[in-house]
């Protein structure tokens, strides 16, 4: 059976593009295929991957361009050699600048599979960089939604990109989401970009009119002592519970209302997905491609528009106070969950491995 390799920048974090990128590792791992993966930063993965998935871990991170380019790039073409791959993913384009040089004539199939938006801004130059040796050294790009294809395609005039969904592997197992629970949920790093800040001024509105109701934010990061003296500035902390990242977050899913995403950027965010699932209702931001496919518009939720706060609290106002609009959105919501199932996707990655 084929050797697949994932080159990782780390798979100790917590966040959805670990978590998706372990799922189908496993599912590889379980028809047969031989996979490992390959960490600029640690081996002890938080989510749990295949006991036949071996990890090869750098200990680089941080990591400087400019001190640690080379040594990255010996070890991952050493390893390369060594597991002799017959595919590297390489998750993330900001690592295209290792693969793109540690692969030279080595005869591996190249994937980048990029789970950040086309137009995110973050390390700009790096992405920038690596969207361009992806579209000239990838045999395959894999994008998440059509519209992100596109983009790389009237970008780059390469017909080497597809685009395929993440695939969604927490399922309820007894019990699902309902309006009775009165709790709204957001799940993500407590980043910047993820726009947390402006969830907690939307919950400064909501929560005056709505005191039987809580605000739940499950995850870690550099931006939560700012969050939580942002909740204190603006008089919420009695009904806001700061969770910290959780490899139980299914428990959180059912025992929650409505999901709300307030990002200011995503791929095609797998929170989502598994919130729908479970059957919450969604009010998100219209920040990319990948949540406009997610979130009909007043089908399983609301889509506002980017920063606006005052649609988003109109959005979930609206779910908190009709519960037979909430059971409607939270059906469809389960319906269109079924789109993501890890069977049908993982046939998509074989036919390009």
């Amino acid at each position: 059976m084929k050797k697949i390799g994932f080159f990782i920048m780390n798979i100790e974090s917590a966040g959805g593009t670990e978590r998706v990128s372990i799922n189908v590792a496993n599912a590889l791992a379980k028809q047969g295929y031989d996979v490992s993966f390959i960490s600029i930063g640690g081996n002890k993965p938080f989510f749990q991957v295949d006991e036949k998935i071996n990890i090869y871990a750098m200990n680089k991170l941080p990591y400087s361009l400019k001190k640690d380019y080379f040594s990255i790039t010996k070890k991952l073409r050493k390893l390369v050699k060594e597991l002799q791959l017959d595919t590297l993913i390489v998750v993330d384009g900001a690592i295209m600048l290792f693969s793109a040089l540690a692969l030279v004539n080595l005869h591996v199939k190249h994937i980048l599979w990029e789970h950040y938006s086309f137009n995110f801004t973050g390390n700009r130059l790096v992405r920038t960089l690596g969207k361009y040796l992806a579209s000239t050294r990838c045999d395959k790009v894999v994008t998440l939604t059509e519209p992100e294809k596109t983009l790389w395609q009237e970008k780059f005039k390469t017909n080497n990109i597809i685009s395929i969904a993440n695939p969604n592997t927490l399922l309820p197992k007894n019990k699902l989401a309902k309006w009775e629970n009165k709790t709204i949920l957001s799940v993500g790093h407590l980043f910047s970009y993820k726009g947390f800040d402006y969830l907690l001024k939307a919950w400064q509105v909501l929560a005056k009119n709505h005191p039987d109701w809580n605000l739940k934010i499950v995850g870690s990061g550099e931006e939560e002592q700012n969050l939580k003296n942002l909740a204190k500035a603006l008089g919420i902390e009695d009904s806001l519970n700061f969770i910290p990242r959780t490899n139980d977050v299914a428990f959180y899913y059912e025992s929650s209302s409505i999901y709300c995403l307030p990002s200011q950027t995503e791929g095609l965010p797998l929170v989502v997905i598994e919130a729908m699932a479970f059957g919450l209702p969604i009010v998100a931001f219209n920040c990319s491609p990948g949540v406009k496919q997610l979130v009909e518009h007043k089908e399983n939720g609301f889509l506002c528009e980017k920063n606006n706060i005052e649609e988003m609290v109109n959005g979930l106002d609206l779910l908190m106070n009709n519960p037979e609009l909430y059971q409607q959105m939270s059906d469809k919501s389960r319906l269109m969950s079924e789109n993501y199932g890890i069977e049908k996707i993982i046939e998509e990655w074989k036919a390009i491995l």
